[in-house]
């Protein structure tokens, strides 16, 4: 599941001199990625609330002046005595916060110091537990995913669950489709696709794209609807959200819903992969390699393998490893086949096992170990043997 900063505001900014002014808030999503939000449409306390948050984690980035840091600090003091006078003890541990972040050069990274950033996290939890509980919907969706995936406090899949829900109950979307997703996952309940369906339709019919492409997977997988599906993500993909570009990809690739269409299905991955979508980045590679849709071009699909292995896709890593292995697109390199094998085996892809136990036992790229060799190569066929 993505931040919901990254499905609401979509397109990042560079953060870069951005000097803040009093219609304008700045936030980061996990990623990393900046949004400049307009909330001269909204309430004060709500439209600026996670202004002072995200100069902390963008101090921890990159350079932040100090007249721009100095000035979200000021303008979150002032939304907090505005909103109650129980504030007062926060705004203390925001003035010694400041004093903590000024402390440190800016170019110093001090995401290695563990008291520091911890104190920093703690704090960050506090402010969104406080907003959260009086009612502010963004408050509840991004403390309801800080504990869903122990983002800066321990992970607590009930904690993430009730503030989703408290979001859904004030009839947000993704608070909606966040709930949804906890009961096709089961996420703090038990598992329930029947709940989970309808949570999810709701969102999707009010033009949530998330939960409009998660519908699509649910009538392809689940209900077996193909063309269900295609609607879906088309409605999506209008929108230009990528999951549903590459999914609405895949329909045309292997004609699921609709006439199989290969040159439909590159346009779309290719939309998508433009978008840093690293399942389609992994998709034009593999069209390109192929000639899926397009003329066969190896060192394209080369670069679209990088692209989403630095997104650390599976089988992007392990394709990008045969390229190196075999010189396709790029001068052969056993060493770093291996090193890319091996990443993509880290995380349980089966093939990749195979090709580090087989690197093992050759010596490819690595030292030669037929012990491990073996141990490797025997798991990788008892997976690939039961699919």
């Amino acid at each position: 599941m993505t931040s919901f900063l990254t499905q609401v505001y979509g397109t990042p900014v560079s953060p870069k001199n951005l000097i803040l002014d009093s219609t304008h808030t700045l936030r980061v999503d996990k990623k990393g990625d900046f949004f400049l939000i307009d909330t001269s449409h909204r309430s004060t306390w709500k439209g600026r609330i996670i202004s002072f948050i995200q100069w902390i984690i963008y101090g921890s980035k990159e350079k932040a002046s100090d007249k721009a840091i100095s000035q979200a600090i000021d303008q979150f003091k002032a939304t907090l005595l505005k909103t109650s006078r129980q504030a007062e003890n926060l705004i203390g541990k925001i003035d010694q916060a400041s004093k903590t972040i000024s402390s440190f050069k800016v170019d110093a990274d001090y995401s290695h110091n563990a008291q520091i950033t911890t104190k920093i996290d703690n704090f960050r939890i506090e402010i969104l537990t406080y907003f959260a509980d009086k009612g502010c919907v963004e408050a509840q969706l991004e403390l309801g995913y800080c504990y869903e995936f122990g983002i800066d406090v321990r992970k607590n899949e009930k904690m993430a669950f009730n503030r989703y829900f408290e979001a859904a109950e004030q009839n947000n979307m993704y608070g909606i489709y966040n709930v949804g997703i906890c009961f096709l996952d089961g996420i703090s309940v038990d598992k329930d696709t029947n709940k989970a369906f309808n949570f999810i339709y709701l969102a999707a019919e009010n033009g949530l794209e998330c939960a409009q492409n998660t519908l699509g997977l649910m009538h392809q997988e689940d209900k077996k609807n193909e063309q269900k599906a295609l609607e879906y993500f088309k409605l999506g993909a209008e929108k230009g959200y990528s999951p549903s570009l590459n999914n609405l990809g895949r329909c045309y690739d292997y004609g699921f819903g609709v006439e199989q269409n290969r040159k439909m299905a590159f346009q779309h991955y290719l939309r998508a992969a433009k978008l840093e979508n690293a399942a389609a980045q992994y998709n034009v590679g593999n069209c390109y390699q192929n000639g899926i849709g397009t003329d066969v071009d190896n060192q394209k699909a080369f670069e679209w393998y990088q692209k989403a292995a630095i997104n650390n896709y599976p089988l992007a890593l392990n394709n990008l490893g045969y390229c190196y292995d075999f010189g396709i697109g790029v001068k052969k390199n056993r060493r770093l086949a291996f090193k890319n094998y091996n990443k993509a085996a880290s995380f349980g892809l089966a093939e990749a096992r195979y090709n580090v136990g087989n690197c093992y036992y050759n010596g490819h790229g690595v030292k030669k170990n037929r012990k491990k060799a073996k141990e490797l190569l025997t798991l990788a066929k008892q997976v690939l043997n039961s699919i």
